[in-house]
Formats: C-alpha cells, structure tokens, sequence
C-alpha cells in the first residue's frame, strides 16, 4: 500500500506539473507584460537525449520530465520548450526553462552537472543568452505549429482509405511543403503553416461527412442483401413443397396402372 501510494503521488504531481506548465504558456499568450518585453528567468538546458519524442493529449512527454526535474528541486517552472528536428521527430539535444521568478532561476543553474534521470548523461545548465530569445522564441513557435501541422496530417490519413481523391490532394501538399528549399521569414512560414492547418481540418470535416455518408450507403445495401436472401429461401421452400406434392400424385396413378390385369391376346 505504501508503494502504490507513493505512485500515485507521483503520477499526480507529474499531472499537476503539466496543469501548471499548460496554464502558464496560455498566461503568456494572452499577458500584455510578456508581449512588452518583461523580465524573462531562462536557462538553457543541453546534452539531453536524442531519441524520438513521445507525444500525448497534453504535449511532449521529454518537457514534462524536465519540467518535473526542476520542479521537484524547489524551481517554478513556468515554461519548457524542447527543441525537436521537423523532419524526424527527434530531440535535437537541448530545451530551454523558463521560471517565474530569479529565485528559481538561480536554483535551476544549481543543478548544471546532474542527471535528468539515474545513471543518465549529467545536464549542462546555463543562463540562455538574451540576444537570441526572441528569436529562438519565434523559431519554437514555428516548429510547434509544424508539429501541429503533422498532428492534423496523421489525423487525415487514417480516412485516407475511404477517400482516396482527398487523401491525394493532402499528400500532394505535404510533398511541397518538404520540397521547399528557400527558407523565407520566419513569420510567412508561420503564417503559411496556420493557413495550412485551416485547409487540413475543412479536408478533416469534408472526409468525416463523407464516412458518414458512405456507411449509410454500406447499411442499406447490407439491408437489401439481407431482405433478397430471405427470398431467395422462400422461393427455395416453396419450389421444394411443390416438387414433393408432384411426386405424392404420381405415385398412387403409378401403382393403379401396375394393378390393371393385362389383356389376353
């Protein structure tokens, strides 16, 4: 009972730490102090793992373990964004914190030199240079919405089957988008990945309704088929009753005929 008690309060501040990370980048989004350039607690986090990340309903389960690590040595963490290779879903090794206030900030850079897990790589912890923010901020924003854009396309071909001209035109667009060579700004390729989710949930909708359609059409078949079958059968029965009721008539006239005496000569 102590182990499962001790689980279960893991697993609940674990949640809790999502709840709070989730809360605090919608705060951010919507706070004009964020938007007006106020004071921003930030580390740099390197030397993590490179494997593929694992995504769920509420983010990327690698940025709620770091997220956890800080969290659970007394820092506020207000944000995390791990940074993740468009193209194989990989970490690219590195992520960065940021906290609500300097306290936990100069708590976090305590921690250059450990684990993020026992036995694991030691964590390379540092101040995150105020230069590049807000343009690695712009630079994660984008690729969160590539990593949106993706989430929509996978959504779109598990209908892909039942719709093959739309699934098509989908895959037509993914295809360019990956064929794009020049990089332009960063702000039209945001806009551009935006306008392209919209065009992806309308296609969504539109194969979603067609499903629908679709299996109304399969059930009233399969209720035709049915209702040809049962008479079929019928047919069948009565064509068997008759043959019988020919075969009871023809007998007795048969042994009336085999009774007659036959005629001398």
């Amino acid at each position: 009972q102590a182990i499962l008690a001790q689980g279960c309060a893991r697993r609940m501040s674990v949640v809790l730490v999502q709840a709070t990370i989730s809360s605090n980048r919608l705060h951010a989004m919507l706070s004009p102090s964020s938007r007006n350039g106020g004071p921003v607690y930030r580390v740099a986090v390197s030397n993590l793992g490179k494997s593929r990340i694992q995504r769920h309903a509420g983010g990327i389960a690698e940025e709620d373990n770091l997220g956890h690590f800080f969290s659970d040595r007394g820092c506020k963490v207000k944000d995390v964004q791990l940074i993740v290779d468009n193209k194989s879903h990989k970490s690219r090794g590195f992520a960065f914190v940021d906290f609500d206030d300097d306290a936990s900030l100069q708590s976090a850079l305590t921690l250059d030199g450990e684990s993020l897990t026992e036995g694991g790589a030691t964590l390379c912890v540092e101040v995150a240079r105020a230069a590049a923010g807000e343009a690695q901020r712009r630079e994660n924003n984008l690729l969160r919405a590539r990593d949106e854009t993706d989430d929509l396309c996978r959504l779109v071909g598990l209908r892909n089957a039942r719709v093959h001209e739309l699934a098509r035109d989908l895959e037509r667009n993914r295809e360019h988008q990956h064929q794009v060579v020049v990089r332009k700004d960063v702000d039209e390729e945001l806009s551009a990945e935006r306008r392209l989710q919209e065009t992806l949930q309308r296609n969504l909708e539109t194969l979603r309704e067609t499903e629908e359609v679709l299996s109304i059409a399969v059930h009233a078949e399969q209720q035709r088929t049915s209702a040809l079958e049962n008479i079929m059968v019928s047919i069948d029965e009565e064509q068997s009753s008759a043959t019988r009721m020919r075969t009871m008539q023809i007998r007795p006239m048969a042994l009336r005929a085999m009774s007659k005496p036959t005629a001398r000569v």
